[in-house]
């Protein structure tokens, strides 16, 4: 983490169908928050496959953001 940057944490949740979209609203953060903000971004998921998984961690470490996979037991 940056010394002179806040940090901003930000959550959201879907499933497979809708892992993609994650992508966009990755790279939406960070052109508008990165350059004042240190974000940690959190999915909450139960039914994402590890390869999207792992491709969305990939892409936050490209963009320099924190990626947090929270994954949640289905009931």
């Amino acid at each position: 983490m940056s010394p002179s940057k806040r940090r901003m944490n930000i959550i959201t949740s879907c499933d497979d169908n809708y892992a993609r979209f994650v992508l966009i609203n990755l790279a939406n953060i960070n052109k508008i928050l990165t350059k004042n903000y240190d974000v940690h971004f959190y999915l909450m998921q139960s039914r994402i496959s590890k390869k999207n998984i792992q491709l969305i961690e990939n892409y936050s470490k490209t963009l320099n953001l924190f990626f947090h996979d929270i994954y949640v037991e289905n009931s």
